[in-house]
């Protein structure tokens, strides 16, 4: 276990030398020669030069898109093959799972599944953070920590979509399911 950290900051210094264009000359081919192309590419700028798309770029493809089929949408897991056919790049999602329903299924049906999730996150701040309901300071911090939970994996959605991972969305829904509990017991007490 020593080993490890020195180990990894030998390979960080080699990968440094590898891509930065300050380190240009013979190390840096020599080392660009032994390690695979497809490693230090991911690294270095020339590995992103050819690509164009950005997360917005695949955004306003998205909301273009939905726009020519608002209610019905494409189907589920069109986004792909719809967006490659437009732009020759393939991307698997709208990287943004309000987008990507409302691309697939609708606008309505993205607005029937994230306007209650809104709404309850909305109500559950104001009782959380703002009402003092709660008289427990150990509940009230698992409350807050519960939220903050609930909050950020929300918003890591609008961002790229984890929920597709079954054990992300497994855990957003006892999350959310957590939080209205929260809001309800509270309102008993």
């Amino acid at each position: 276990m020593r080993w490890l950290i020195p180990l990894l900051v030998l390979l960080s210094i080699i990968l440094v030398f590898t891509v930065m264009p300050l380190f240009t000359g013979n190390l840096q081919e020599i080392l660009r020669e032994i390690i695979p192309n497809k490693i230090w590419m991911e690294f270095s700028y020339l590995g992103f030069q050819s690509m164009d798309v950005s997360r917005i770029g695949i955004w306003n493809s998205a909301l273009t898109n939905i726009s020519y089929s608002p209610l019905f949408g494409y189907g589920g897991g069109s986004f792909s093959a719809i967006y490659e056919s437009q732009s020759s790049f393939w991307k698997g999602h709208a990287h943004n799972l309000p987008l990507e329903l409302a691309f697939s299924y609708g606008v309505p049906a993205a607005l029937i599944i994230f306007v209650p999730i809104f709404i309850l996150l909305v109500i559950s701040f104001k009782k959380i953070f703002l009402e003092e309901l709660v008289k427990d300071q150990k509940l009230d911090f698992i409350s807050k920590a519960w939220w903050a939970s609930i909050f950020i994996l929300f918003i890591s959605q609008q961002i790229d979509v984890h929920y597709f991972d079954g054990r992300i969305s497994i855990i957003f829904w006892i999350l959310l399911a957590g939080t209205k509990n929260i809001i309800t017991s509270q309102n008993k007490i």
